[in-house]
């Protein structure tokens, strides 16, 4: 048995219940727990594979055991909010492999024989974008459980209100978590700022099908390694802005922009705002892009390593 163990949500949460899922369905048995004490009595189980990114007090058996690195837990230690982050590097010296979702999350976390397995998504693009009537509409998908990543929000709105066109547009905000409200509440004190339609939509379990029927995508933010939003996005076959930081340049390759300033994600929504052809190409370029990220591609990189444990 396989048993792929996470948090209660977010990302690692996503990806790896659909590792699980899609291991069980090529023939691997597997399953998905996120409990407290599945997690403790999994520090016992010796016979599991066990696919983990949580750490561990101990390691049952290192001879079944993958650490799996989601993020950078050097930034997330503290005492109070997260003190099993200072377990990660007990966890790593003592599995049989640790697998990071990235170059860059590997690189900087100074790892010389960890495994790079990328994040997946579970589906493509349908059809190209085609240029709709009526308002450009312009969307963005964070996580508001992080002061880190909800402050990017602001970024993409300052942006947005220092585009000159007269080109109309909506910007849609997809996501949830304990600072959403403080967000919500933040902009509708400065809402004179923005000429333009703002709805927060909160936590949205169709999101991909949302992202379907969206023009331009969003992204800034200094606290990620390798989003889902990106790669949900790619998927989509929507053009993607997003600040140059991360993973994002391994995600988006050449086929997206990636900016450095406000100033300069001001003039490429222009660019896409005043351009329907350059929205459709670039669409076509996310569309391609995604197929690396696809997830019968990704799965069967897991199941070679985990046949060669």
């Amino acid at each position: 048995m396989i048993i792929c163990i996470s948090s209660r949500h977010g990302g690692p949460h996503k990806q790896l219940g659909i590792i699980a899922k899609e291991l069980t369905n090529q023939g691997y048995p597997a399953k998905h727990v996120y409990s407290f004490w599945q997690w403790i009595r999994l520090h016992f189980d010796t016979k599991s594979i066990i696919i983990s990114s949580i750490p561990f007090f101990w390691i049952p058996n290192k001879k079944t055991f993958i650490c799996n690195i989601r993020g950078d837990y050097t930034r997330e230690k503290s005492l109070f909010k997260n003190p099993l982050a200072y377990l990660y590097s007990h966890t790593r010296k003592y599995s049989q492999h640790t697998v990071f979702p990235s170059r860059f999350l590997k690189n900087k976390l100074g790892s010389s024989d960890g495994i790079v397995i990328p994040n997946a998504i579970t589906s493509l693009p349908e059809g190209i974008q085609k240029d709709n009537e009526g308002p450009v509409r312009i969307a963005t998908v964070t996580s508001f459980d992080f002061k880190e990543k909800s402050m990017g929000v602001f970024t993409l709105l300052k942006g947005l209100a220092a585009v000159q066109t007269t080109t109309p547009f909506t910007f849609d905000i997809y996501g949830g978590g304990r600072y959403l409200e403080s967000v919500k509440k933040s902009y509708e004190e400065h809402k004179e700022y923005y000429t333009f339609p703002v709805v927060f939509h909160g936590y949205r379990k169709d999101i991909s099908e949302r992202l379907q029927h969206t023009d331009i995508f969003l992204y800034w933010s200094t606290f990620d390694n390798m989003p889902n939003a990106l790669l949900e996005a790619l998927g989509a076959g929507i053009p993607i802005i997003a600040n140059n930081y991360g993973a994002f340049l391994e995600i988006l390759g050449d086929t997206n922009v990636l900016v450095h300033t406000t100033q300069e994600l001001s003039e490429s929504i222009r660019a896409l705002l005043e351009n329907p052809s350059l929205r459709i190409q670039r669409g076509v370029q996310s569309s391609s892009q995604s197929k690396k990220f696809f997830l019968p591609i990704i799965i069967q990189q897991w199941i070679h390593l985990i046949t060669n444990l």
